[in-house]
């Protein structure tokens, strides 16, 4: 039986495990861990180049080892390929290993092979299901969330197949604001609100949408759809649905049923803590700091710290449990940064008087101006975070960016009015964190 990464995280506070939701859409189509199952020797040679393709797992009933062996050609490059007794057992193991499954198989044995499995839209897996020509590529499970219907399309590409979406919006054309929100970097911080909008799409009905800062980009699309909440309009159809762009972390909590909350992904954390601190710790601390001024987990964007920490285990962690990138800059880069509250403690110990307020700016100065990982790759180093720290569901593991120029830009420093610290450093004890946001316009 294959086995897979689990998870070695132990006594997470519930706070940290309730705070930040995962409603964000996925593009498993360009990125995540696909795998996919082959399960007749027809399917075999289907499997391997979709495997190949997609840089997937690629899983085949111990029974076909020897067929798989006669068949695979030199045309692809041999994916990692794993040999299984029972498929029931084998989906158990992988199901939340992996952001999508794609099956070379009958749809009702797929359908009975997931079901106990099946949890919540948010959270579950995208699910394919192909003939084993690759004719019909059926996107079976999290269409818009789990990224299924993007990679059903992607998939059918590579076959010459056809792509068979079935949710409501994408056959009338229409757009889901599930979509929307994922195309726009938002997070949706009350799911069950999605239905009544994408219902409202279906029906022609008017939805109220209140984005001062146009994040969702609907200012000159569907008009007849979509109404600015400042128009006369909206201010006389109290009873119409309303989508709300916020970095409000309570407006969800008074919101009404069809009333939905998103979150713009524009938030930058800072970090500094001494040697050996936990990443619960760190994690806790940060996710405090935010509740108390209101503001979602969801809406960050990264986390990053001085170089110096690169090899912290706390970062690390906190990192993995908010599914965030992470970042190290040099010392120099955080010292020319401007800080309301410069200190010696830090100057002294790792040449900056500033970890995690200058880390907050100058990260989201980064990403305001589309440098979030600006360096050519001679004058950078990236490593993911050792396997330990992946996260069971969807087995996340960070990325860590050491950018070695000036704020990470490739032509000398970015402006820094591209971004601005919206939470001043914090301390716990031997935790400190800042929060920097991205300009807007």
């Amino acid at each position: 039986m294959p086995q897979h990464g689990s998870d070695n995280r132990s006594g997470t506070p519930d706070m940290i495990a309730q705070v930040r939701p995962v409603h964000e859409a996925k593009d498993v189509a360009t990125s995540g861990r696909v795998c996919v199952y082959a399960l007749t020797p027809q399917g075999i040679a289907l499997g391997s180049t979709l495997a190949a393709a997609l840089n997937a797992d690629l899983y085949i009933p111990q029974r076909l080892e020897e067929t798989f062996s006669r068949t695979e050609t030199a045309s692809y490059p041999s994916p990692t390929t794993l040999f299984f007794p029972r498929l029931a057992d084998a989906v158990g193991d992988n199901f939340a290993a992996y952001d999508a499954h794609i099956f070379i198989a009958a749809t009702g044995i797929v359908i009975r092979t997931i079901a106990p499995h099946i949890r919540r839209k948010d959270i579950d897996p995208a699910v394919l299901v192909l003939d084993q020509r690759g004719r019909h590529v059926i996107s079976l499970l999290s269409g818009h969330l789990g990224g299924a219907n993007a990679l059903a399309e992607r998939v059918a590409r590579l076959t010459g197949g056809t792509a068979v979406i079935t949710t409501a919006t994408d056959t009338e054309n229409l757009p889901s604001i599930d979509t929307l929100a994922a195309q726009a970097n938002l997070a949706i911080a009350n799911l069950s609100a999605v239905r009544h909008i994408n219902a409202a799409i279906l029906e022609g009905t008017p939805v109220i949408v209140d984005d001062p800062h146009n994040h969702l980009k609907l200012s000159e699309q569907l008009s007849g759809i979509f109404i600015p909440s400042g128009s006369v309009m909206a201010e006389h159809a109290s009873r119409l649905p309303r989508v709300y762009v916020t970095l409000s972390a309570s407006a969800a909590d008074t919101a009404a049923e069809n009333h939905l909350i998103l979150h713009p992904r524009i938030l930058h954390a800072g970090t500094g803590c001494r040697k050996g601190v936990s990443g619960n710790k760190i994690t806790a601390h940060l996710l405090a700091v935010l509740q108390e001024h209101d503001l979602p987990a969801a809406a960050l964007r990264s986390l990053s710290s001085v170089e110096a920490k690169q090899h912290e285990q706390g970062i690390l962690d906190c990192a993995a449990e908010l599914r965030l990138p992470l970042h190290f800059y040099p010392a120099h880069t955080l010292a020319a940064v401007p800080v309301p509250n410069p200190s010696d403690k830090p100057l002294n110990a790792v040449g900056t008087p500033s970890v995690a307020e200058a880390a907050a700016i100058t990260a989201a100065t980064c990403y305001s101006q589309d440098i979030s990982d600006p360096l050519p790759a001679e004058s950078r180093t990236d490593q993911p975070a050792p396997d330990a720290h992946k996260a069971a569901a969807g087995g996340f593991s960070p990325k860590a960016s050491f950018c070695t120029t000036a704020a990470g830009a490739p032509h000398g420093s970015p402006s820094r009015n591209s971004a601005m610290l919206i939470i001043t450093k914090k301390a716990d004890g031997n935790v400190t964190a800042a929060v920097a946001q991205e300009k807007t316009d």
